[in-house]
C-alpha cells in the first residue's frame, strides 16, 4: 500500500521497467542508513513490494534528472549502457568568473580520497588516478555584484566523483557556491544541476528524453534558462 497519495518529488517519464525523476537538492540519491533517500521516498510511492535500483548517482548538493530501475534485470541493462556511454547525461553549471573559451574539454587525472570525500587532480603516474574528461559550452556570461559568472552545458564523457566540480575548479573556476572547491560565493549552495537525460530504451528500443530545469532562485535567475 502506497504512503504518498501523490508522487513525492516530480516524475519526469515512468513505465513498468524504470522512473525517471526530478532530484531535489539535499537529498541523497542512494539508500541512507536509517535517514531519508529519494529511493526511499519513491519505495513509499511505488509500494511495500516495489523494487528501486539504483543505477547512478548525484551529489547530494546536486538536483535535477535521476533514473532508477523497477528490476534487477533492468537495473543492470540501464547500469551497463551508463558504464558503455550510451546514456547520454547534460548538466548545467554556475561558474565563478569568465573563462577562456566558449567551447573545450577539461581532461585531468583525478583521485578521490574517500576519507575525505574529496577529489583532487593529480598526476596520472599516481596510483589511483583515473581519468576524467568533459566538454563544456558557455551558454551566457554576466556580471552580478561586480563578480562575473558564466553559464555552462557540460556533457561528461567519463563519470568520476565530483568530476565537474574538481575539474572546474582546477581550471580557475569553481561552480558557484561550491565552498569545498574554492567558490568564495556563500549566497548559494553548488550551483550544480543534472539538466538532461537520453538514452534508447533497454526493453522498447525507443528513444526517452527528461528534462529538468534548475529553480528560479539565485545564481541561477541571472540567467535566461
Amino acid at each position: 500500500m502506497k504512503t504518498y497519495e501523490n508522487p513525492p518529488v516530480k516524475i519526469l517519464y515512468e513505465d513498468s521497467f524504470l522512473i525517471i525523476c526530478e532530484k531535489p537538492v539535499g537529498l541523497a540519491s542512494q539508500y541512507a542508513d536509517g535517514g531519508d533517500s529519494l529511493p526511499e521516498r519513491l519505495l513509499k510511492y511505488l509500494g511495500e513490494d516495489a523494487y528501486v535500483g539504483v543505477v547512478h548517482r548525484l551529489d547530494v548538493g546536486t538536483g535535477g534528472v535521476i533514473i532508477y530501475a523497477k528490476n534487477r534485470d533492468i537495473s543492470q541493462k540501464l547500469s551497463d549502457m551508463i558504464s558503455q556511454r550510451k546514456y547520454k547525461k547534460e548538466y548545467l553549471a554556475v561558474i565563478d568568473g569568465k573563462i577562456a573559451d566558449d567551447k573545450g574539454i577539461l581532461h585531468d587525472f583525478l583521485y578521490h580520497d574517500k576519507g575525505k570525500n574529496k577529489s583532487y587532480v593529480v598526476k596520472g603516474s599516481r596510483k589511483g588516478a583515473k581519468e576524467a574528461k568533459l566538454e563544456y559550452t558557455v551558454l551566457s556570461e554576466t556580471v552580478f555584484g561586480e563578480k562575473a559568472k558564466s553559464l555552462v552545458r557540460i556533457n561528461l564523457l567519463t563519470g568520476r566523483t565530483h568530476q565537474i566540480r574538481v575539474q572546474f575548479a582546477h581550471a580557475g573556476h569553481p561552480v558557484c557556491g561550491d565552498g569545498k572547491y574554492g567558490s568564495r560565493d556563500n549566497r548559494c549552495s553548488c550551483a550544480l544541476w543534472a539538466h538532461r537525460c537520453e538514452f534508447v530504451h533497454p526493453v522498447t528500443g525507443v528513444t526517452v528524453e527528461a528534462v529538468s530545469c534548475p529553480p528560479d532562485k539565485y545564481p541561477w535567475n541571472l540567467f535566461d534558462i
